[in-house]
């Protein structure tokens, strides 16, 4: 595993309508990257974000309709049934191949990329992962050590 951190805006797909979809959206335009959300349906969140949003179903979808991406998120739950299982599989797996980076949130070892838990502060960016067991308790472990890290760099008086 080798953390990363991109320098340059570039083309970021997100699939997915729901949390997932814009908790992933939140974090990647706060480092000003260039968003789409493309799902059937986003709730009142993801349609407040400031990125362009696609109506289209996943499931639809071609791996030539991904070409202008380079980062694709699929912030989406894990499909119910075996057939739309097998059709992201498949999908994670050519992404791959085609040289994208891909990030499937509810079944990592899919993709080819983790998105840790990140914060800045100041111009420290702290990032945090674990094993996707409970993404609740890494968040809460981020914010714990990004307010002990900012009360760490205040200035002494």
């Amino acid at each position: 595993m080798m953390p990363l951190m991109f320098t340059d805006a570039m083309p970021v797909l997100i699939i997915g309508g729901g949390r997932a979809a814009a908790i992933k959206a939140t974090s990647v335009l706060r480092y000003q990257q260039r968003v789409t959300l493309i799902s059937t349906q986003f709730n009142d969140q993801c349609l407040g974000l400031p990125c362009e949003r696609i109506d289209g179903d996943v499931y639809q979808m071609r791996p030539e309709e991904f070409a202008g991406y380079q980062l694709i998120y699929l912030a989406m739950p894990w499909p119910a049934t075996s057939g739309r299982r097998r059709y992201i599989e498949r999908l994670a797996d050519t992404l791959k191949a085609n040289g994208k980076l891909v990030c499937v949130s509810c079944k990592p070892q899919l993709g080819n990329v983790i998105n840790p838990c990140s914060r800045r502060v100041g111009e420290h960016v702290l990032s945090l992962s674990c094993d996707y067991s409970d993404p609740r308790r890494t968040r809460n472990l981020t914010q714990k050590l990004t307010d002990s890290l900012q009360r760490l760099t205040q200035p002494l008086l």
